[in-house]
């Protein structure tokens, strides 16, 4: 057979009734599994703890001389003491954290108040989200 002749040929296609899930199947978007090897989830899952940042969004400012009293919600992360952020190029640490009473850290989703210490005044006002390290 020349290759005229067959590229002229017409390839035999039965006559078939798909369902919608061959052809899902067919263009490959119901595919759910996807295998990882070990390492390199290992090396995800490191990136992904790198990438979680401790946000907290200001309700509201009270400043008490040398501190400086933050309530709000923490967005995500964990909030402990001695933490640091930057406002306007000063860094400033947490001294207390507090819901009720003092409490060792606050996590995602909570409210609480958080104090703030500085060698300079803070100037923090409502709805500004802090980044803490």
């Amino acid at each position: 057979m020349s290759l005229i002749n067959f590229l002229k040929k017409k390839p035999s296609i039965k006559n078939k009734e798909f369902s919608v899930e061959e052809e899902l199947l067919n263009e490959g978007s119901s595919v759910n599994d996807i295998i990882i090897p070990l390492h390199v989830k290992k090396k995800q899952e490191g990136v992904l703890k790198k990438i979680v940042k401790n946000v907290f969004v200001v309700k509201s400012v009270y400043d008490i001389g040398k501190e400086v009293m933050v309530f709000g919600f923490v967005e995500e992360g964990v909030l402990k003491k001695k933490m640091k952020t930057k406002i306007n190029g000063v860094v400033f640490s947490i001294s207390d954290l507090k819901r009720v009473d003092s409490v060792k850290e606050l996590t995602s989703g909570v409210e609480g108040s958080i104090f703030l210490k500085g060698d300079k005044p803070c100037l923090v006002k409502l709805g500004d989200i802090l980044v803490f390290k």
